[in-house]
C-alpha cells in the first residue's frame, strides 16, 4: 500500500458513489482516480489496467459531457435498457478482443496475469461505455467485472485495491436497483 494507490481508493469509492447516484461530480472525481491507478498499476506490472485507467480517463470526459448535456435537455438523466442480443454481441466483441491484447502483452512485455487483465480490461470497456450512455446493463457487468478483479488483485497482493473492489462489487449492485427502478418507471 503507498500513498497513491490510498488517493486511487479514495476517489473511485467516491466516484462511483456519484455515479450511481447520478451525480456529475462523478466524473472529475474519477478522472483523478483514474491517473493515480495508471501510475500505479503500472508499477505492479498490471499494464493492460494500467492502459485501461487512460481510457476511463476519456470515458469520464466523453460522460461528463453526455451527462452535462442530456440534464440541460431533460432536467434528469434517463437510463434505458440495452436489448439483450445486443448485449450479447458487444460481451463476445470485448471478450475477443481482450483475449487479442491479452496475446499481445504476454508475447511483448513482462505483464503479470495478462490475459485475465486484459479480458477485464475489455469488459471495463464496454461498461464504461453503457455507463455513459446511461445503460442500465453497464451496473452487471460492472458486478462480475468487480469481483473478477478482487480476485486479481489479491494474487497481486494489492490488498486495499482488492478492498476498493469488494466496495465496488456494492456500490454496483446498489447502482443496478436504482437504476432498474428507474428504467421501469
Amino acid at each position: 500500500m503507498n500513498a497513491i494507490e490510498i488517493i486511487g481508493f479514495v476517489t473511485a469509492v467516491l466516484g462511483i458513489y456519484l455515479s450511481a447516484k447520478k451525480n456529475i461530480l462523478a466524473w472529475p472525481v474519477l478522472i483523478i482516480s483514474s491517473l493515480a491507478y495508471a501510475y500505479f498499476f503500472f508499477e505492479i506490472k498490471l499494464y493492460a489496467d494500467a492502459m485501461l485507467q487512460f481510457f476511463f480517463v476519456a470515458t469520464s470526459v466523453f460522460a461528463w459531457y453526455q451527462w452535462k448535456k442530456e440534464s440541460k435537455n431533460n432536467q434528469t438523466l434517463k437510463v434505458k435498457s440495452l436489448p439483450f442480443a445486443k448485449l450479447v454481441s458487444y460481451v463476445f466483441i470485448a471478450l475477443v478482443l481482450g483475449k487479442c491484447l491479452g496475446y499481445l502483452l504476454n508475447k511483448y512485455t513482462d505483464a503479470s496475469y495478462a490475459d485475465f487483465d486484459s479480458l477485464l480490461l475489455a469488459a471495463s470497456v464496454l461498461a464504461s461505455i453503457l455507463s455513459a450512455k446511461l445503460f442500465v446493463e453497464n451496473w452487471y457487468l460492472w458486478i462480475v467485472v468487480n469481483i473478477s478483479y478482487v480476485l486479481l488483485y489479491i494474487m497481486k497482493d494489492a490488498y486495499l485495491t482488492a478492498i476498493l473492489y469488494a466496495i465496488l462489487v456494492v456500490i454496483a449492485i446498489i447502482g443496478l436497483r436504482d437504476w432498474r427502478k428507474q428504467a421501469h418507471a
